[in-house]
């Protein structure tokens, strides 16, 4: 055995000099590979350049060729060092460094020479000098301090590397023997890499490789994308023929918004704060019933079927339901279902409610919704129907980068080619479904199930999703108010209220909604008594009460407690609410929480609950028996005094 390992190594020895000028020899000797046309001119290229940009379609063999040249450096320089790194962590650890493992293991030279770990490769005896190393792009500080004269960075997926990251990596491209590869599909029409086959292409050796030219690519799945979106499309162009993307101005959704969001890696940490299902109920030939689950913006792909029966489909619904469940065990929240109702899904919203009750899901809400209905009143002077301002919600998700998507090339279609038009008003319509198969396009039923499981009525709560959760101030033991006031809502005459508490940061940098809480069903005694209670807590945490508001239809409730309030010790005026237009409301908090002058503390989880749950229709509130609407409108009533002074209204 020790015969045999001296052999290998007098083999390395006497054939790393004819490596370093070969990549393609060394792939031969080491795998026995044999490199495509475009992977031999790849290897050239390396050889050659100090800077190489490859953009290409899928499945032409890149993640192979990427890990065959790191292995190729790290195996040929001495102490040298590569830097692997991809948009997200599935990319780089799943994908490169796992392909990496693959190539090593199928070497007999290299299993002795080289040692593996899942983020760690390294030369046996020379760990701390000679290694090449797996790096999130999650931040530009990742990329730096590593200097040495052998070194290469290979960027997989380099379309979806933030720009601060390929910056500091470019930044320490300072030794004699330094490389950089970018490699991935060209889905941006900016940055680094779009840059790197354009205004900088004289300096970086570029090439375009043709998914359709490729002997490793499925030609029957290209030719059904093609004649599903057409030749021209921007998803053909970009992940068939490894071309960037045209601008397109009557496309709805821009084809690099949905390229960036399925390279988006929320990480470990997310913290889910709301989950719902998106329910497209197949109607009739090659529609799909498609399933989408939204976990505070997460999105997965839950069910998938064409000609499927409306009770498999109740089922399917209820699957999913119960898989969130086990998937996310620490959220306790409800799960909203939100069904398209038009035609067929309404049998499926019928049935939904009947398992429910069978079932005991009380935790499930269902929410019909149909898309040939107008759209909320806030939005009626922006989308023609309620589908459109659906998607729209979906389009400023994804242009504020904080949706992250599947990446299937599937749903980038749909949602990459619907058209729009604006008529006189200014008011868009979004393509139909008609339209769109007059086009010999598919119907979009992904991306109405995707922006069902996105779907909310009310602007302010649209900012809350954007936003990720509810910005929370630091944990203090006490804090500084110049002026605390106190809103209550009821939800039926007398069988229960809610009330929110917040306060004007000293110095008017902002407010504060310091407690919110839901008064169960009492008579109108324990009402007030709770609502006293919630009063003394905050007079005795805060020192002050500057204001309570109360309904503006409640007089007789503001009287009793105006009388009553003195007997109580609460010392402050009690009036009725101004009850401002939902509109200005809904105004002016999006525009606190854009400016970040509104904070929450961690004693406002019913508050947060409502905010990222709430469809700001009374009528469904009130026959889901659900206080949210009461949270929202008692949160108001604690801004309005002060909250103008916040926000640009």
């Amino acid at each position: 055995m020790k015969k045999r390992k001296n052999d290998y190594i007098g083999f390395f020895k006497r054939r790393v000099p004819l490596w370093r000028k070969d990549i393609a020899l060394f792939a031969w000797d080491n795998f026995r590979f044999v490199p495509d046309e475009w992977q031999s001119e790849g290897f050239k290229k390396v050889q050659r350049s100090k800077r190489v940009s490859i953009k290409s379609g899928q499945g032409v063999g890149k993640t192979a060729w990427s890990a065959i040249v790191f292995l190729w450096f790290l195996t040929c320089f001495p102490n040298a060092r590569v830097v692997a790194t991809a948009p997200t962590r599935q990319q780089l650890n799943d994908v490169l460094w796992a392909e990496l493992e693959k190539w090593r293991q199928k070497s007999p030279l290299l299993v002795h020479v080289l040692k593996w770990t899942k983020t760690y490769i390294y030369f046996v005896g020379r760990e701390k000098r000679w290694f090449g190393v797996a790096r999130a792009s999650s931040k530009p500080e990742n990329m730096q301090g590593f200097h040495e004269d052998n070194m290469l960075f290979v960027v997989d997926e380099a379309s979806g590397v933030d720009e601060e990251v390929l910056e500091a990596i470019r930044g320490t491209l300072t030794g004699i023997n330094n490389k950089l590869i970018f490699v991935g599909n060209p889905t941006q029409t900016s940055g680094m890499f779009y840059d790197s086959h354009n205004s900088e292409k004289e300096s970086w050796d570029t090439m375009t490789v043709d998914a359709e030219k490729s002997k490793r690519t499925n030609k029957e799945n290209i030719a059904a994308l093609k004649k599903k979106y057409g030749a021209d499309s921007n998803v053909v162009r970009v992940r068939v023929h490894g071309l960037f993307p045209l601008a397109e101005d009557d496309v709805f959704i821009p084809f690099s918004d949905v390229e960036k969001a399925m390279m988006l890696d929320f990480g470990e940490e997310h913290e889910i704060f709301k989950i719902s299902l998106g329910v497209d109920v197949a109607r009739f030939g090659d529609d799909e019933t498609v399933i989408y689950s939204n976990a505070s913006n997460l999105i997965n792909l839950e069910y998938r079927r064409t000609k499927q029966d409306l009770m498999v489909t109740t089922g399917e619904v209820i699957r999913s339901y119960k898989e969130l469940r086990k998937r996310y065990p620490d959220y306790h929240g409800l799960i909203y279902v939100f069904i398209d109702d038009t035609g067929m899904g309404g049998g499926v919203t019928d049935r939904l409610r009947e398992v429910r009750y069978e079932e005991g899901l009380l935790g499930m809400v269902i929410i019909p919704v149909n898309f040939a209905s107008s759209p909320p009143k806030f939005a009626e002077e922006n989308y023609t129907n309620i589908s459109g301002y659906m998607w729209g919600v979906v389009k400023e998700l994804l242009r504020q980068q904080v949706l992250c998507l599947p990446n299937d090339e599937e749903l980038s279609g749909q949602l990459t080619t619907r058209k729009y038009t604006v008529n006189s008003k200014g008011i868009i319509k979004l393509e139909s479904k008609e339209d769109l198969k007059k086009r010999q396009l598919p119907s979009p039923d992904m991306g109405d199930a995707l922006a069902l499981s996105c779907y909310s009525a009310n602007m302010v709560y649209i900012e809350f999703m954007l936003r990720g959760m509810l910005a929370y101030t630091k944990k203090e033991d006490v804090y500084q108010f110049a002026k605390i006031y106190i809103g209550l809502s009821i939800i039926d005459k007398h069988s229960g209220a809610a009330f929110v508490a917040a306060g004007v940061l000293n110095g008017y940098r902002g407010m504060v909604v310091i407690r919110s809480e839901v008064c169960p069903s009492y008579d109108s005694a324990g009402l007030k008594a709770h609502f006293f209670k919630f009063c003394d807590d905050i007079t005795r945490l805060y020192g002050r009460i500057d204001g309570a508001y109360v309904d503006a239809d409640e007089y007789t409730l503001q009287r009793e407690l105006k009388n009553d309030a003195p007997r109580h010790g609460i010392n402050t005026k009690i009036r009725l609410a101004a009850n401002l237009e939902e509109k200005d409301l809904i105004r002016l908090t999006n525009s606190m929480f854009q400016r970040g002058t509104l904070q929450f503390t961690g004693e406002c989880k019913e508050l947060s609950i409502a905010f990222s749950s709430a469809i700001y229709t009374e009528k469904n509130d009130k026959e889901r028996k659900v206080n949210n609407i009461n949270l929202l409108r008692a949160f108001e009533y604690a801004l309005e005094r002060d909250s103008s002074r916040f926000a640009k209204v």
